[in-house]
């Protein structure tokens, strides 16, 4: 649906057409921006449900970005394109060992505590992440 932005609105209208109680809602502008820039990984069946789900929330029949799940407000693929790790663009294809070694030394020189809870946050044992640590810095 990304490539066919500006059908968007006109897709989201007939969706909301077909939802029963659905005609009585619209989608305001800054969530239609939101919704835009939204990559949606399911396709038409997602953003049925993101219109069922923005409907239970709102109460004045309009859909805002308050009603929109927060991985909606997240940046899409073109534009965390953009986005780069120590001057490498996340789109650009890398050895994943050193994607890794760039994500672990900008992340543990960030991250407010321990190893353990590193470990904990990202997944693996602390002692795997004692491992990877190691042999960045060496």
């Amino acid at each position: 649906m990304a490539e066919r932005s500006e059908d968007l609105e006109l897709l989201i209208n007939s969706l909301l057409a077909r939802i029963p109680g659905g005609d009585k809602f619209v989608v305001t502008e800054p969530a239609l921006r939101v919704l835009r820039d939204y990559a949606f990984p399911g396709n038409i069946r997602e953003l049925r449900n993101l219109l069922e789900r923005g409907m239970l929330l709102a109460d004045d029949y309009r859909i805002g970005v308050e009603h929109l799940p927060t991985e909606c407000q997240q940046p899409s693929e073109h534009l965390s394109s953009q986005v780069s790790i120590s001057g490498i663009a996340l789109d650009d294809v890398i050895p994943l060992d050193q994607l890794e070694k760039y994500y672990l030394q900008r992340i543990s020189t960030k991250f407010k505590g321990d190893n353990r809870a590193l470990a904990e946050r990202l997944g693996v044992s602390e002692r795997t992440l004692y491992r990877k640590l190691s042999r960045i810095k060496s």
